[in-house]
């Protein structure tokens, strides 16, 4: 679900990829609030304060899609960036 190619990525590949992007980025874990399970992450990357932009990316396990935790986990993720850092 992190993948920014056009094919699929081998799992060396994808670690090679990913660790750079994880020493700029900021990984949420997204908990379920009745009893705190994970269920998904909230990742932001390639944060750029100058211009004020960064790129943000969710991940929901499948039996939590489309019941609301997604779009909460989005929203607080975005407000929590625009408290923590200088973004527009």
């Amino acid at each position: 679900m992190l993948n920014f190619r056009r094919n699929i990525a081998t799992y060396e590949q994808f670690v090679a990829e990913l660790e750079p992007m994880l020493a700029q980025s900021i990984l949420l874990l997204v908990r379920k609030a009745t009893g705190g399970a994970p269920i998904g992450y909230a990742l932001t990357y390639q944060m750029n304060p100058w211009d004020g932009w960064t790129g943000v990316g969710i991940y929901v396990e499948p039996q939590y899609r489309l019941k609301g935790h997604g779009g909460e986990a989005a929203l607080l993720c975005i407000d929590a960036l625009f408290r923590w850092f200088p973004i527009r």
